[in-house]
């Protein structure tokens, strides 16, 4: 079972997945958000799909302010609903997307006590100790306790270090414990 809520381009790389894990001969069944394209896109490639909630692009496009809370509400408890079985007779559940998705996943997962794993495409969906949730301070990204110790992360491009979790390609993170 994979399972996501993103637009278009968060759900390619599961398009992508679902069909290697097909040729790998497992039966694999995508549970996406009831967006035409995902619909179709599945379709050509010969994948299930088990819709759940709203469409994706409406609320993408939508004018004002979301209400974020309630919409994260709504997301879980769609895809629980659908996903509770849709998963049944699964071996594991992979989910991306928005964290509420992840969440919703992984509650039924633990539930079904199906193995669980979390594939992201973009450090900002992650969050730890060192990049926390978007709207945290800036301060409460420096170091965080850890444990018995601290630790510290940073970030290496060409041999510089940066306080910025920039994009490039050619960055690796490096995370030290020091016990105190």
């Amino acid at each position: 079972m994979v399972t996501g809520f993103d637009s278009r381009g968060g759900v390619e790389p599961l398009v992508a997945l679902a069909v290697r894990l097909r040729e790998q001969g497992a039966d694999v069944t995508v549970c996406l958000p009831p967006d035409e394209e995902f619909e179709r896109r599945l379709a050509g490639m010969g994948v299930a799909m088990a819709p759940f909630g709203q469409e994706v692009r409406p609320a993408a496009t939508r004018q004002g302010p979301p209400d974020l809370p309630r919409r994260a509400a709504e997301v879980i408890a769609n895809q629980h609903e659908v996903l509770l079985k849709a998963a049944d007779g699964a071996d594991v559940v992979v989910a991306s997307g928005v964290m509420p998705a992840c969440a919703g996943a992984r509650t039924v997962a633990e539930k079904l006590g199906l193995r669980y794993v979390y594939a992201t495409f973009q450090q900002l969906t992650l969050p730890s100790p060192h990049h926390p949730p978007i709207g945290r301070s800036r301060r409460a990204r420096t170091s965080r306790p850890c444990g018995t110790g601290t630790a510290t992360a940073s970030t290496s491009c060409s041999g510089r270090r940066s306080t910025t979790t920039g994009r490039a390609s050619a960055c690796r993170r490096s995370t030290t414990s020091a016990t105190t």
